[in-house]
């Protein structure tokens, strides 16, 4: 049923989309709520970005800390410093030019409001790698996500853009966005593009086996628990990519 529903939006978005000039695109910031946002949502372009010589910094909202909660050996602290480490290595595998993420410390499942002492503190942080090295698009996850951390990291998305002074594009990435029944007709007035990633399947693919938490049985006895389903996988790894943006006449 979720690839169903995937390919169905996929299928549609795909039909009206254009391909992105990625190679005179600049470069790209990448705002992922939690550790294997990155690759589930965001593989196909790490990776394209990667091998076109642009460069691209990741920046997680949140460490993940929440995701089994009552895990027994497994306290917040342990699986957030676990899945900080399943992100650089997932990292590796997207981009070779070994640029260090950077964790802006949010609690995962309770974003930080705009206006916050923290929302501001990470804005301006990525402001200025923004301005230190000339990025000219941020990549974040679709507004109309389910998951409040998803929603916050477009909020902090669309903050970031707006304090740029017009230098900055802002692109939206899906991954839970994917499963939404009415996704075709929400995004209908969005502008798509694409990028051609069937080279990099396999390599998203092993991005996607580093989190470990996610994907196996590594964590048990937990009173909540999250684990990654296989059709989730499918659907992050097919191509073409989709990005989708403002177009000039959409209504937020």
């Amino acid at each position: 049923m979720v690839v169903a529903a995937g390919d169905d939006a996929w299928r549609s978005l795909c039909a009206r989309a254009n391909p992105l000039p990625l190679a005179r695109s600049g470069n790209w910031l990448v705002l992922a709520p939690h550790p294997d946002d990155e690759a589930l949502g965001a593989g196909g372009l790490l990776a394209a970005l990667s091998d076109t010589g642009s460069r691209a910094w990741v920046a997680y909202l949140t460490s993940g800390e929440a995701s089994h909660r009552g895990a027994p050996q497994w306290s917040a602290g342990h699986l957030g410093r676990t899945r900080r480490g399943e992100a650089r290595r997932a990292l590796g595998k997207l981009d070779q030019n070994g640029r260090v993420p950077l964790f802006l410390g949010w609690e995962d499942g309770r974003p930080a409001p705009a206006g916050s002492a923290a929302f501001r503190r990470s804005l301006a942080g990525l402001l200025d790698l923004c301005r230190k090295h000339q990025i000219r698009n941020v990549a974040t996850t679709w507004r109309g996500e389910a998951h409040c951390d998803h929603r916050a990291a477009y909020e902090l998305g669309k903050y970031l853009v707006s304090r740029s002074g017009g230098e900055i594009r802002l692109f939206e990435y899906l991954v839970w966005g994917w499963t939404d029944l009415g996704l075709t007709q929400k995004v209908h007035r969005f502008r798509v593009e694409t990028l051609d990633t069937a080279d990099y399947a396999e390599r998203c693919g092993r991005a996607i086996a580093c989190h470990r938490t996610q994907v196996s049985s590594l964590i048990r006895g937990a009173s909540q628990a999250f684990r990654l389903a296989p059709e989730m996988v499918a659907l992050a790894t097919r191509s073409p990519f989709i990005l989708l943006s403002e177009s000039d006449d959409h209504a937020a």
